[in-house]
């Protein structure tokens, strides 16, 4: 079987991935439909930097190469494959100008001829040599990693001043408390990749809304009152400055 496809505005070794990316797929596509398990599979291109791109270990590519890349290692394994030279490779034969009456003479219906040896030498003929990834212009020069440290469970009132009404504070909380729920019950109808209000199949309830006021209430109540929220939860009476100490019923 076949294949080539117009290629779009990238470098050359982009569209040799590319075209690895299409190897991958024509495999498993011709696997289904004879409907049997091959032995074995080898992949052949004419790309070294492609090859490097599959082989590599250490280096971290950008998202382009990387996303390709992930899904060839998908469906074969870098000992799968094999470097083919470019006067032996028939897929030359679908990006270049050649006459249906040529066509038969060329290597596109028959494959390269090295395929007819005896294979214990197909690949010591075909031997190539591994390129450095880091050369590529494709790998990330460094890598960044962020770590974030939650330092305070409160929500802090300085997220409620994006909201313009108590309604759309009230259901953005409550969207929240509707989400770290789903995460938790880890049910099978509510998946717990939903990101948002859009994501989710059931809106938040009455419940979960009620529940929302009594958090912002309450993260309000901490800020405000921080002295005194602190000395309650120690058991230490209130101040006589404070504003609550009329409240003090004791």
């Amino acid at each position: 079987m076949g294949k080539a496809k117009l290629s779009p505005v990238r470098t050359v070794p982009h569209l040799e991935l590319c075209a690895a990316v299409l190897a991958v797929e024509l495999a498993e596509l011709i696997t289904s439909e004879i409907d049997m398990a091959l032995d074995d599979t080898t992949y052949f291109t004419d790309s070294k930097v492609v090859l490097g791109y599959i082989h590599n270990e250490t280096q971290r590519f950008y998202v382009y190469v990387s996303n390709r890349v992930l899904r060839i290692c998908k469906s074969s394994h870098p000992n799968q494959w094999k470097y083919v030279c470019t006067a032996e490779n028939p897929a030359n034969i679908a990006t270049r100008s050649v006459t249906a009456a040529h066509l038969q003479d060329t290597n596109w219906l028959c494959g390269p001829k090295f395929l007819l040896n005896n294979p214990r030498t197909l690949y010591e003929e075909n031997a190539y040599e591994l390129v450095n990834p880091s050369s590529y212009p494709d790998v990330c020069p460094e890598v960044s990693t962020l770590i974030t440290t939650v330092m305070s469970k409160s929500l802090g009132t300085h997220r409620f001043s994006k909201f313009s009404t108590w309604k759309c504070s009230t259901r953005a909380v409550a969207c929240l408390l509707h989400i770290s729920r789903q995460f938790h019950k880890g049910s099978t109808t509510q998946t717990p990749s939903c990101k948002g209000w859009h994501y989710c199949s059931d809106a938040p309830t009455v419940e979960e809304i009620l529940c929302a006021e009594k958090i912002i209430i309450k993260v309000v109540q901490q800020e405000t009152y921080a002295q005194e929220y602190k000395s309650l939860e120690t058991g230490n009476q209130l101040s006589r400055k404070s504003p609550l100490k009329g409240l003090d019923l004791s």
